[in-house]
């Protein structure tokens, strides 16, 4: 009774492998394309990273000017 178990395990398993087929492997251009950074994203960090410096050096001139009197 024990080896009729372990063959029907042995076809399930099996069988599911056959189905399911090899798995793909991504190219030399997919590697290539999650290397670089994407050009919008570099945009907007440095946009963001300009108008931060530019609101901080703002808010410093204010409390600047504001301490002075």
């Amino acid at each position: 009774m024990a080896d009729s178990a372990d063959t029907a395990d042995t076809a399930d398993t099996n069988g599911a492998a056959d189905v399911a087929g090899p798995t793909p492997t991504p190219g030399p251009a997919r590697r290539d394309i999650e290397d670089k950074l994407p050009r919008g994203i570099l945009v907007r960090v440095l946009v963001y990273v300009f108008a931060g410096h530019a609101l901080a050096g703002f808010i410093y001139l204010l409390f600047a000017l504001g301490g002075g009197q």
